[in-house]
């Protein structure tokens, strides 16, 4: 069986890919049951797969292989998500799917799930090497930019998530006095990803709810003022003031005020 850790990470690459904004949303369903079958080494047919799948999640529920496959599309979807992703699959000779066994075929031919047969079995896992959407759809360089931005920020949010909880933890102070360096040792992380992970926050997104940054950094000048810096220009151990706009981090990540432990 796959290492657990390798399993995890199999299953993310669904969401890291970018795929939930060009595929209807069963199609992370069909995603985590192969990498399920892949880790349980299931053979048999694509309903097969996916009942197994469900029982192991699901026990209560009763559905035969037949069945499922012909299971419409229930996730709600916006229109306007609907219409791109409609476009993108019609653009390659695709229909918009409206059943799982659909969503899987489609999905195939894509290069997202494949089929092969062995010593008379046949197995449905996922790919390999799941191809990016940019890679299989036509994309605009806007689109592609736009897709590069949040795999970035997908992949750096987990370290800014655990930045905010250690200030959190030490009481939302208004202002923190630190270094790239010192928090690597408070996170256990290295230099380079906890510099992600503050850029991340420090990244701003007019897109979300509540729009701007969740902190910003601030160096003292040759007159002892502050003034605004970015993490990038700052060497490991230079340091820096930061400013957590706490307003926001509660809402973006449900935080619970914590007491300071002395």
């Amino acid at each position: 069986m796959l290492d657990d850790d390798i399993q995890r990470l199999w299953r993310a690459d669904w969401d890291r890919s970018g795929w939930s904004r060009y595929f209807p949303a069963e199609g992370r369903f069909v995603w985590h049951a192969l990498c399920n079958a892949a880790q349980q080494r299931h053979a048999g047919s694509l309903g097969r797969t996916l009942v197994a799948y469900l029982a192991q999640q699901y026990p209560d529920i009763d559905i035969d292989a037949v069945r499922i496959m012909d299971f419409p599309l229930l996730v709600p979807v916006t229109r306007r998500s609907r219409r791109r992703i409609q476009r993108h699959l019609n653009a390659l000779g695709h229909a918009y799917p409206c059943t799982i066994g659909e969503v899987a075929s489609v999905g195939e031919r894509l290069g997202l799930y494949r089929q092969y047969r062995t010593r008379g079995q046949t197995h449905w896992r996922p790919s390999p090497a799941l191809p990016l959407p940019a890679e299989v759809l036509t994309l605009s360089s806007r689109q592609q930019q736009h897709e590069d931005h949040l795999r970035w920020r997908a992949a750096a949010g987990f370290l800014g998530q655990e930045i905010v909880s250690l200030l959190n933890e030490d009481g939302r102070p208004a202002r923190t006095v630190t270094s790239i360096e010192r928090l690597a040792v408070r996170l256990d992380h290295d230099t380079i990803t906890v510099r992600e992970g503050l850029c991340c926050l420090m990244d701003g997104d007019s897109r979300t709810a509540w729009g701007g940054v969740d902190m910003r950094a601030y160096v003292y000048d040759a007159s002892g003022r502050l003034r605004p810096s970015h993490v990038d220009g700052l060497d490991g151990d230079e340091p820096f003031v930061l400013q957590a706009n706490w307003r926001r981090l509660s809402r973006r990540y449900h935080l619970a005020k914590t007491a300071r432990v002395a």
